[in-house]
């Protein structure tokens, strides 16, 4: 059994998360719901996909929702991301709306995953030029 995973934003963002769980072979329970402020088709990752206007029900039958791309950047995450966890999922949040919030913690992979617990429902992450800079430096071969 795998995972219910919906992505709010089509933009660059999105498609590739989309593109990378595939490659990944992340263990998507059915087809990964995406979603937008408005109902459309588009090329995802190679793939035609029918977007779905984001509403409160979708967030019912996801348990991991990411917020990337256009839709996912400033407000949508004001808008969306306290109704998902109420319905139930995790978020990871891309956009920056909840960054400086103290109680949503800002990870960065391989750096403070211990900022996550078992009840952690809301994550953040630092932008992609941010990141970059914020990673540990690796032991020598």
């Amino acid at each position: 059994m795998g995972i219910k995973i919906g992505v709010l934003g089509v933009g660059p963002v999105g498609e590739h998360i989309v593109r990378v769980l595939s490659e990944r072979k992340f263990p998507v329970d059915g087809e990964i719901i995406v979603m937008a402020t408005s109902e459309r088709t588009e090329v995802i990752a190679g793939k035609t996909v029918s977007v779905q206007k984001v509403n409160a029900d979708i967030f019912k039958r996801l348990d991991l929702v990411f917020f990337a791309g256009k839709e996912g950047a400033k407000g949508a995450s004001m808008e969306w991301a306290d109704i998902a966890v109420k319905s139930g999922c995790v978020v990871i949040d891309n956009g920056g709306d909840f960054r400086m919030y103290p109680n949503i913690p800002l990870v960065i992979p391989e750096v403070n995953m211990d900022a996550v617990t078992k009840d952690t429902k809301h994550i953040c992450n630092p932008n992609c030029s941010t990141i970059q800079m914020c990673g540990r430096a690796l032991p020598a071969a």
